[in-house]
């Protein structure tokens, strides 16, 4: 059975962040700050949330499902149009002028962000994207849970997390953003990049790497972070599975890294 994930961050970066923290809390560059409140005019059929002003925005920290699922969490979202929410965390406007917020009804009681109920429900998978990290580390919590009760997406097996040990199922989902767990055979890299090693055959298993480069769009790790002890250590990672001999998954945060197990 799996033990609650130790976080990655707590080794590397030691502070966690929500839109609903108590005041002070520690929080990742580019999270929580000012709170502004704005109406929900509209939900786009993507998930793309339109404020009364008309600016168009994201939900930060994670991703929606396609298909019916993805459906029901915008049906989910609808129900806070006409309502006043409460909006931090905002990035910068993107090429399709859409930014990505964190974002709670204004007039919840329990201060529970929009992430948060679609992940408890299963209608959202946790996700950085291009950000070096979650603003929000308790949704990796929520997810599990519904991940347990097989709630929304996780009802179908085949958006369980994939074992590390068969590279061919991995690569079927090549260019999808996918879970995978298992034990890091060895860790290894070079001036550019972390390689944790999920077997002894690059060009065949199961291959993660992580940037230390300042020009890739993810975190950079310290110069003096190797990453060693994660050899021997059962990890879940998630992102987009790519092909580089064998399957390849890139890290656009440590936060799609958690521990688990002994």
């Amino acid at each position: 059975m799996l033990r609650a994930g130790i976080l990655l961050r707590a080794a590397v970066l030691a502070c966690t962040a929500s839109l609903v923290a108590a005041d002070g809390a520690a929080a990742p560059p580019g999270c929580a700050g000012a709170r502004q409140q704005a109406v929900l005019a509209d939900v786009h059929d993507d998930g793309v949330l339109i404020l009364e002003d008309g600016s168009m925005t994201n939900l930060r920290d994670i991703r929606l499902p396609d298909g019916d699922m993805g459906g029901n969490a915008v049906d989910l979202l609808r129900q806070f149009e006409g309502k006043p929410l409460l909006i931090a965390s905002k990035t910068q406007e993107n090429r399709w002028e859409t930014s990505a917020v964190e974002a709670a009804p204004a007039e919840a009681p329990d201060g529970e962000s929009l992430a948060a109920r679609l992940v408890d429900r299963g209608l959202a998978v946790v996700d950085s994207r291009e950000h070096a990290a979650l603003c929000d580390l308790s949704l990796l919590q929520r997810e599990a849970r519904a991940r347990a009760r097989k709630l929304g997406l996780w009802s179908n097996p085949a958006n369980q997390p994939l074992w590390s040990g068969r590279p061919a199922e991995i690569l079927k989902r090549k260019g999808s953003f996918t879970l995978v767990q298992g034990q890091v055979i060895s860790v290894g890299g070079g001036r550019e990049w972390v390689f944790l090693n999920f077997g002894w055959k690059w060009n065949e298993d199961f291959t993660v790497r992580i940037s230390k480069n300042q020009n890739h769009r993810v975190r950079p790790l310290p110069p003096e972070e190797t990453l060693d002890y994660l050899k021997g250590k059962r990890v879940r990672v998630r992102g987009v599975i790519d092909e580089w001999g064998g399957p390849l998954m890139t890290l656009y945060s440590l936060d799609m890294l958690e521990i688990w197990g002994d």
